[in-house]
C-alpha cells in the first residue's frame, strides 16, 4: 500500500537543485518550482489530482555547507494555507531548528528528517512543546547519517543484505576507486569538524535526542530516506533504522509502534492500518524470535501476510 506526497516543492536556486545540481531536476516532473504567488494554486491542484497525501515543501537550506538561501517565509505560509484548504497535509523538509520553528509556525503536520537537527533543550523547549500541541509527526531518517560512515567501516559491507546484489552492483557499494570514501570524509568533516569520530557515538547522541522528543509526545516515525544515497537499501535499511532507535534507548515495543502505528497516524490511515485489531487490514508478519528482547529479531521473518493472505517467500539457495 503506497502513499506519497506531492513532488518536492521549492524555488529555483534553492535546495535541493542548487545543492545537487539543477540538471538533475525538471520542473513538473520530479520537482515543483514556486515562481510567484500565481504558481501556488496549480501546484496544490496537481498534488490533489495525483492523490498525494501531503504537500512536501523544502524549507531547508541544505544538509551541509555551503548552504543556500531558504524559501521565503511568505511562500511557506501561502503554500501551507492552500494545502490545508484543499485537505492536503503539509510535510516540511527540515535540517535545523530554525527550519523546525518555521515549519511549526505555519502548522506543518509532519517534519521530514531528524538527521542533522541540533536541539538546544533550554531555548528550543517552547517550540517543541508547541509541536506536541499541534500533533506534529517527525520522521527519523537516521540512516542518512549512518550511510556516510559505511566507507569508514567497511566490515559493515559483509552484512547479509548485500547478498541480493550482483557482482557488478556490489562493486558500486565497495567503491574501489575511493570516491564514496572521499565524499564521506568531506561531509563528516563539514558536519563535525573531523572524519575520525566514531559512528555509533554520533548516532547514539542523535537518537537519544529523538527519544526525548518521543517522551515529550512527538509522534516519532521510523523512516530511512532514500535520496539516491549508497548503503540505504530498500527494506533492509528499515531494520537498520530500528536498530538505531534501540541505540538511543527506545524499548522494543516503542520502536515497533514508531514503525507501524505512528506511521499510520501520520498518514491518517490508522483506522485501517498500523496495529493488529479487529476491523483493520490484516497485514502482518510472524517472527521466529522476540523483537521485544532485541529489535534485530525483526529480521527473523517466518511468514508474511498481506490482507490476510499468506505470501510466497523467495527461498535462499
Amino acid at each position: 500500500n503506497l502513499y506519497h506526497t506531492s513532488l518536492m516543492t521549492t524555488m529555483e536556486g534553492k535546495h535541493p537543485a542548487k545543492t545537487y545540481g539543477s540538471d538533475r531536476y525538471i520542473d513538473g516532473v520530479n520537482i515543483n518550482y514556486v515562481k510567484g504567488e500565481g504558481s501556488i494554486k496549480p501546484i496544490i491542484e496537481q498534488a490533489v489530482k495525483d492523490q498525494a497525501v501531503a504537500l512536501k515543501l523544502m524549507i531547508e537550506d541544505g544538509p551541509q555547507p555551503p548552504f543556500v538561501k531558504r524559501i521565503p517565509e511568505k511562500y511557506v505560509a501561502m503554500l501551507s494555507e492552500e494545502a490545508h484548504t484543499t485537505g492536503l497535509d503539509f510535510f516540511a523538509h527540515v535540517s535545523d531548528m530554525y527550519e523546525v520553528r518555521t515549519a511549526v509556525k505555519y502548522k506543518a503536520d509532519a517534519l521530514m528528517h531528524f538527521m542533522g537537527v541540533q536541539i538546544d533543550w533550554k531555548n528550543d523547549l517552547e517550540i517543541l512543546q508547541k509541536a506536541v500541541q499541534q500533533n506534529v509527526s517527525w520522521v527519523s531518517t537516521a540512516m542518512i547519517g549512518k550511510s556516510f560512515f559505511y566507507m569508514l567501516n567497511k566490515e559493515w559491507l559483509e552484512n547479509e543484505h548485500y547478498q541480493v546484489f550482483t557482482a557488478d552492483q556490489i562493486g558500486y557499494f565497495k567503491d574501489e576507486d575511493g570516491a564514496l570514501e572521499a565524499e564521506s570524509r568531506v561531509v563528516l568533516t563539514g558536519l563535525f569538524g573531523s572524519d575520525k569520530i566514531p559512528a555509533m557515538a554520533v548516532m547514539k547522541s542523535m537518537m537519544q535526542d529523538l527519544k526525548k522528543l518521543h517522551d515529550m509526545g512527538i509522534n516519532v516515525v521510523v523512516g530511512t530516506d532514500l535520496g539516491g544515497r549508497p548503503f540505504i537499501v530498500p527494506g533492509f535499511s528499515f531494520h537498520e533504522e530500528m536498530q538505531l532507535f534501540e541505540l538511543g534507548g527506545f524499548s522494543g515495543e516503542q520502536i515497533i509502534q514508531c514503525a507501524t502505528l505512528n506511521a499510520a497516524k501520520m498518514l491518517k490511515v490508522d483506522d485501517d492500518y498500523g496495529s493488529i485489531e479487529k476491523g483493520k487490514v490484516a497485514d502482518f508478519i510472524i517472527l521466529d524470535k522476540n523483537p521485544l528482547e532485541q529489535i534485530v529479531n525483526t529480521l527473523s521473518i517466518h511468514d508474511v501476510y498481506k490482507n490476510g493472505i499468506l505470501q510466497p517467500r523467495i527461498q535462499k539457495n
